[in-house]
């Protein structure tokens, strides 16, 4: 059986083709793929709703309301719209397919698909580059930190991410194609091949890249910091009597450098838990082409990961930030209290009233 044929120019699968693979698929894994609907579908409201509550508390809670949050309240409105009009429709399409062919030109949809995706890469990219000013280059720090450079960035990720998706719309030859039994659309391999793979490497790898780059200049100085002998720089200074307190732009400068350092970790571990959801389909289908024909079932182990991918950040959020978790809990227990001040803290910002928020 040729699972893998296409029909003529509209790339859709033949009577033949469909029949077969209905007799050898679909009814083979039926259980299996109602199995995987109704899971992905759980995994998906649990991602509405921990994104929402993320969402909420950080425009509602006063500790999170930052200029640098800006840019991770687009990255939980990206993780939203996955969770409701990425998913959802492959979790129709695949239950429709085992009834009729679909669509001549649903795989366009992949388009939106990549469009959404870039963008939430592209925007975990600025958040590196607006981590590393912020720690390696804190005097610089000022020049990016406010609203507008915060809403170009934004805007920024969309056109970049528009611009790298926009070929397929105008193409004479479809760029994306069914592919069978349950692998939902692929790259066409009739079709530009030099748009592959610049599609992966200006929309994944590029930006991963640099986020990778960034991540590790940070730590890496970070350590050679603590190597010699300047923790200041990185956690904030313990209580002290207001006649042992360090000078004013210093303590200040390491509170903010500390409050930076942990939104740099939590971001860290959000980039690397999107590389281990995302790319383990990507990577299985470039070196393992045949793997969705030769185990159907290993297609539904992939997308359950790519969809943990959505609800996965706000729990990072939480387990890693106290701000986020506190403002989490607030929304969770419908109390928004007004932002409490350590006593550390009060000192220090009372002494240097004029610090910058991260």
């Amino acid at each position: 059986m040729e699972v893998s044929s296409y029909y003529n120019s509209s790339f859709l699968l033949t009577n033949y083709t469909f029949m077969e693979s209905r007799k050898y698929f679909w009814d083979k894994y039926y259980s299996n793929l109602i199995f995987y609907i109704a899971f992905g579908s759980v995994i998906c409201l649990a991602g509405l709703f921990s994104n929402l509550v993320c969402l909420i508390a950080i425009v509602t809670y006063p500790p999170l309301r930052k200029r640098t949050n800006i840019l991770v309240a687009n990255l939980v409105i990206i993780n939203i719209l996955l969770a409701v009009s990425v998913h959802p429709p492959a979790f129709v399409a695949l239950l429709y397919r085992q009834y009729g062919l679909l669509p001549k030109n649903f795989c366009l949809f992949n388009v939106y698909y990549f469009f959404i995706t870039h963008a939430f890469v592209w925007q975990e990219c600025a958040l590196a580059v607006n981590r590393f000013v912020a720690i390696i280059l804190p005097l610089h720090y000022k020049l990016i930190n406010t609203k507008s450079v915060m809403l170009w960035s934004v805007f920024a990720g969309y056109l970049i991410s528009f611009g790298i998706n926009a070929y397929p719309l105008g193409a004479r030859v479809h760029s994306y194609v069914s592919s069978l039994p349950f692998g939902g659309c692929q790259y066409n391999p009739e079709g530009s091949n030099s748009f592959a793979v610049l599609h992966s490497v200006l929309g994944v790898y590029l930006p991963m890249g640099i986020m990778g780059v960034s991540y590790v200049v940070i730590f890496g100085t970070i350590v050679l910091r603590k190597m010699n002998g300047q923790p200041g720089h990185l956690v904030a200074p313990p209580f002290r009597a207001a006649s042992q307190v360090a000078p004013p732009s210093r303590a200040a400068s390491q509170v903010q450098q500390a409050r930076r350092f942990r939104l740099a970790v939590m971001l860290f571990v959000s980039v690397v838990w999107f590389a281990l959801t995302y790319l383990p389909h990507p990577i299985l289908t470039a070196f393992f082409k045949d793997i969705y024909t030769a185990d159907p079932r290993s297609y539904f182990y992939v997308r359950w990961v790519l969809q943990l991918g959505v609800a996965g950040n706000p729990v990072i959020y939480a387990l890693l930030n106290r701000d986020f978790r506190a403002g989490i809990a607030a929304v969770l227990t419908c109390k928004l209290p007004r932002r409490k001040v350590s006593p550390p803290e009060i000192q220090l910002l009372a002494m240097d009233h004029r610090s910058t928020p991260s």
